[in-house]
């Protein structure tokens, strides 16, 4: 069962994925839930991140295209299992790959190659 904040999370990125005039390409996960945040990630370390994601953005009206890109073999370590973490992962229009896994009961979450498409503003 998904919590008030994991279910405020999809529909976010849902209207942050329909936004097109200021917003490409989107992707993201979480909040994780009460009590525990993504223990490890590169630009957080020693935070407490609630979730994660990545879109392309413009905030002029002249930006053109963006290209292409991937994110690769991304991995996300829990501060505690929460083995229902990937009911928070949501892709945007156009963006395909990005299976979600754990192998340790959902403290670890790896996500394959993500595919971000060429986007024109």
């Amino acid at each position: 069962m998904l919590s008030s904040n994991q279910i405020l999370s999809v529909l976010v990125a849902i209207a942050v994925a329909t936004a097109n005039a200021a917003m490409g390409p989107v992707f993201s996960t979480g909040p994780v839930g009460s009590g525990s945040w993504i223990r490890e990630a590169t630009s957080t370390l020693g935070h407490e991140a609630m979730g994660f994601g990545s879109s392309v953005e413009c905030g002029a009206s002249d930006c053109g295209t963006f290209g292409a890109h991937q994110w690769v073999d991304t991995k996300l370590i829990l501060d505690t299992a929460d083995p229902n973490y990937i009911q928070t992962f949501v892709k945007g229009e156009g963006v395909t790959g990005g299976e979600m896994t754990t192998s340790d009961g959902g403290k670890t979450w790896v996500i394959s190659d993500l595919n971000i498409p060429s986007f024109t503003f």
